[in-house]
């Protein structure tokens, strides 16, 4: 992965190995996000959005009555 980060990046061959491990793991997930197959890149997002809607909605119901509204359950 090493090799194929440097030549990415026009560098020696051995560039990526000298960089310190924060700057790795973010050139990985730099390298990952951008050569993501789309289709499960699609999913995914969806995948994120669904998890955010369902956070959204428990968050709702544990706030109960609100804006007028009483929570009849």
């Amino acid at each position: 992965m090493g090799i194929i980060l440097s030549r990415h990046w026009g560098r020696d061959p051995w560039w990526f190995e000298s960089l310190d491990r924060g700057t790795k793991i973010a050139l990985i997930a730099d390298w990952q996000i951008e050569n993501e197959d789309p289709k499960k890149k699609k999913n995914t997002e969806k995948t994120r959005m669904m998890e955010r809607i369902r956070k959204r909605r428990e968050e709702i119901k544990s706030q109960g009555a609100k804006d007028g509204h009483e929570n009849h359950e």
